[in-house]
């Protein structure tokens, strides 16, 4: 099973920030997941590689040429804008995983979910959520399905994982899911 990972990728991003992303890392490391994430080389981005390279998990890295002479990893899919990596994230993803990150995973957290609904698309997108760092987001759905701006069950497109405990559940589902090919 292909997992998406996406997380930050700045190095200003705090020691418990990674320490979260990290841990969250070796959890996932430790099953038979092929990773899929940017090809960026820094900040968490970095740490959560060298774990899944450390685990032996097979890396597919999404990114500019650039970005992919830089990496090493199993499997290099190269794009030349935001939008084509955005594209490839997602098709090459059979579970998308948010870990903590800035601006560029609320982006992709958007994008996801945006064309999930919009096109009925039942691929798992799963935040992972112990530190709080989606709180607000979260809040914001609730108050744009309020007034009526998102589909009213926006939130049986989202799972959301507050602990270790409850990702390995969420994950578990969609595995026996899978294996029963009703999940891309």
């Amino acid at each position: 099973m292909n997992l998406g990972i996406m997380c930050g990728s700045y190095e200003s991003a705090s020691i418990t920030t990674r320490l979260n992303n990290s841990k969250v890392a070796s959890l996932v490391a430790s099953k038979d997941y092929t990773i899929v994430m940017s090809a960026r080389e820094s900040g968490s981005m970095r740490d959560v590689k060298e774990i899944i390279r450390e685990n032996g998990n097979s890396l597919i890295a999404v990114g500019k040429e650039s970005e992919l002479d830089r990496v090493d990893t199993d499997i290099k899919i190269q794009v030349s804008s935001p939008f084509e990596r955005l594209e490839a994230l997602y098709e090459n993803s059979d579970i998308i995983l948010f870990l903590t990150g800035g601006l560029g995973t609320l982006a992709e957290l958007y994008a996801f979910y945006s064309r999930k609904i919009e096109e009925q698309d039942n691929k798992p997108l799963i935040i992972y959520n112990e530190d709080h760092s989606f709180d607000l987001l979260l809040k914001d759905l609730n108050k744009r399905n309020a007034l009526g701006l998102i589909d009213q069950n926006y939130n049986l497109h989202l799972d959301v994982a507050n602990n270790e405990e409850e990702l390995v559940k969420v994950l578990e589902h969609y595995e026996k899911i899978k294996e029963k090919g009703k999940c891309r």
